[in-house]
């Protein structure tokens, strides 16, 4: 994504963010229940990117090296997604191909304490999901 395609679609979720907090309060107020859009959910995946590298204490440099990890990994995953040749389970198995070296990569540009931190972090999130689906 260029530059000028990022700062248009992070406009738009700003205007889409202001003018859909109304109806989520709206709807949590009436005690219902609200599909959660690609957009808000894009908010909140970015605000838990935050908070983790915040937690993890990550430096600069890093954060640029998980960003280009992550393009790639985003870059890989479209190439699957629209691999019209390969069956419903060659595809699982290159998602995990994919998943494993991106975690390779992960390891290799945190230190053992962030690592561990956030394989942590990780299962904390793993078990609020089991949780909410549970409920």
């Amino acid at each position: 994504m260029n530059k000028h395609t990022h700062h248009i679609l992070a406009g738009t979720l700003l205007a889409v963010l202001i003018g859909t907090t109304a109806p989520a309060t709206q709807a949590a107020e009436r005690g219902e229940a609200r599909k959660v859009g690609p957009v808000e959910r894009a908010v909140r995946f970015r605000n838990h990117v935050r908070q983790v590298a915040a937690e993890l204490e990550l430096t600069d440099a890093q954060k640029q090296e998980l960003r280009a990890i992550f393009a790639k990994e985003k870059e890989a995953l479209l190439e699957l997604r629209d691999d019209a040749s390969m069956t419903r389970r060659e595809k699982i198995a290159a998602l995990r191909e994919i998943r494993a070296r991106v975690l390779e990569a992960i390891k290799g540009v945190l230190t053992v304490e962030q690592w561990e931190k956030w394989l942590a972090l990780r299962e904390d999130q793993r078990d609020s999901v089991r949780e909410s689906v549970g409920d």
